[in-house]
């Protein structure tokens, strides 16, 4: 992606912070973590792990399809390490590690929140591969502009 990425990072920071969100709102209560700073955190950490990482989404072929898989992994990492973070700054219990960790747990949790989680990651995929080529045919008309 180029300087001209903003739109396809923000779409990956708000889908990748609202599949955070609901995995954290959703397995939180089941376990009883409801916690309002731990929501923000997952919020929060999603959307710099999706800013971050939105260029390894939207590949063409089936390695763009694994490299997607592996960015997921890497974000729903990265969520939960600021999430935790945010939520233990003082690191008494680990704080990121603990985060990393337990955010990816959350995600198996239950089977509602991985079939989020999984289709939430796929549609982002597909998605940024869609714009892919509509960016880089914008970026080629400005040429001519």
């Amino acid at each position: 992606m180029t300087h001209h990425s903003f739109g396809p990072r923000c779409v990956a920071a708000l889908a990748i912070g609202a599949i955070a969100l609901f995995v954290v709102c959703y397995s939180g209560t089941e376990s009883g973590l409801r916690s309002p700073v731990l929501r923000f955190g997952a919020a929060l950490g999603g959307g710099l792990a999706g800013a971050l990482l939105a260029p390894l989404f939207g590949r063409q072929g089936g390695w763009g399809g694994v490299l997607a898989f592996v960015a997921a992994i890497a974000a729903t990492m990265l969520g939960g390490a600021v999430a935790g973070l945010v939520f233990d700054p003082g690191a008494q219990f680990g704080g990121p590690l603990m985060g990393a960790v337990m955010g990816s747990a959350m995600v198996l949790w239950h089977p509602l929140p991985a079939l989020v989680w999984l289709a939430g990651f796929t549609a982002l995929h597909l998605a940024l591969r869609h714009w892919r080529p509509l960016q880089a045919g914008c970026n080629a008309a400005k040429v001519f502009l």
